[in-house]
């Protein structure tokens, strides 16, 4: 069965591909999205960053994913010392922030763009991408052939798209994120908790529905802590503040690869990977929902503009994204100092990640 011709299909309905989806319909462009999930299993929640709520403005989006955002009461930091310092934000300047769970808050975005016209395909996946004769694309998902001028990838950290027509993802480190989620809406406790420790750290934040508690260590950490639950035990017995509000029994876990990791290259020929597909941001910065925004919005105005004619549109976007995780990286680097082990093996390996991130990229800008 085919399915009508759109202008874009985007591949992947999370932050970046829902703002990549309203900022093209914007332009007036017909617009496809294929997302695998139906956004019914659960998504640990986030904590949104200040600078998110001037781009969801700007995507007339704010009154649409406003109310399933609980405003953060702060953030409670023992990263420096034992003791817990008070502050207003962690390392995004700008207020408080929201906590959200994302399953719901992805699923408000998207459906946005849905009733602005996107064509919204949910519970697919794309099984085969092909190059048409004369430009352009068909793409087979769902049973459906779709016929698209441009291809966007919003498939996460998997860069499913990219790695079918041309993108190498990159990786350094070998961190790890264990994340736990447990029933009891917030009362009045609504604060982030960071704490770090000498084989890791964590947070612990509530959502609108549930609590959440995630450490993140690395491979090498937890290699003799098998199972996760046992890795979970220790680690907490490990902390002196998440303890007292994290549960000792651990709730059902969830593994996840949190290393750097990055697209080379993130365009090409009449394709685009935006977000975590494009490169993926500590999450120790708390800036990733703002950054899949702002990549889904710049990847799509570079759409926008390679449509139009501009040659070069698709070189500016790989520039653009390089410089952008490199200075991520920098200041993830910076923000990780000051933390009560330098020494301890989890410590280093993360800076030498860090460090080995930096000298690649720095090493490639010149051919951009």
């Amino acid at each position: 069965m085919n399915g009508p011709p759109v202008d874009v299909a985007i591949v992947g309905g999370g932050p970046a591909g829902a703002a990549a989806a309203l900022t093209l319909l914007g332009h007036g462009r017909g617009v496809l999205v294929l997302e695998q999930s139906r956004y019914a299993p659960p998504r640990f929640g986030e904590t949104v960053a200040p600078p998110a709520e001037p781009l969801l403005r700007r995507l007339d989006a704010w009154t649409s994913v406003s109310p399933d955002m609980l405003p953060c009461g702060g953030v409670d930091s023992a990263w420096h010392a034992d003791d817990l310092v008070e502050r207003d934000t962690l390392w995004v300047p700008g207020g408080l922030g929201w906590h959200v769970e994302r399953a719901r808050w992805d699923e408000a975005l998207i459906r946005l763009a849905e009733r602005r016209g996107a064509m919204l395909v949910t519970g697919c996946r794309v099984t085969g991408v092909s190059v048409v004769a004369g430009g352009g694309w068909r793409v087979h998902a769902g049973g459906t052939t779709w016929h698209a001028r441009f291809l966007v990838d919003a498939t996460g950290r998997r860069a499913e798209l990219a790695r079918r027509v041309g993108g190498h993802p990159r990786s350094a480190g070998s961190e790890v994120a264990l994340a736990g989620r447990w029933s009891g809406a917030p009362d009045r406790e609504t604060r982030l908790l960071v704490e770090a420790t000498p084989g890791g750290w964590w947070y612990l934040a509530p959502t609108p529905t549930h609590r959440v508690a995630c450490l993140v260590s690395d491979s090498e950490a937890l290699r003799e802590l098998r199972p996760p639950p046992l890795a979970w035990r220790r680690e907490l017995a490990r902390t002196r503040h998440v303890r007292e509000r994290a549960p000792a029994a651990a709730p059902a876990l969830r593994g996840v690869r949190v290393e750097w990791r990055w697209l080379e290259p993130c365009a090409g020929t009449g394709w685009l990977a935006v977000g975590d597909a494009a490169s993926t941001r500590d999450i120790l910065s708390g800036g990733g929902m703002v950054a899949a925004l702002q990549s889904g919005i710049s990847g799509a105005e570079t759409a926008e503009q390679y449509l139009r004619g501009a040659a070069d549109a698709l070189s500016r976007h790989v520039t653009r994204e390089r410089r952008r995780f490199l200075a991520h990286v920098r200041q993830s680097a910076a923000w990780q100092l000051g933390h009560r082990w330098p020494a301890a093996g989890y410590w280093e390996r993360r800076t030498r990640a860090a460090e080995a991130v930096i000298r690649h990229l720095e090493g490639t800008a010149g051919s951009s």
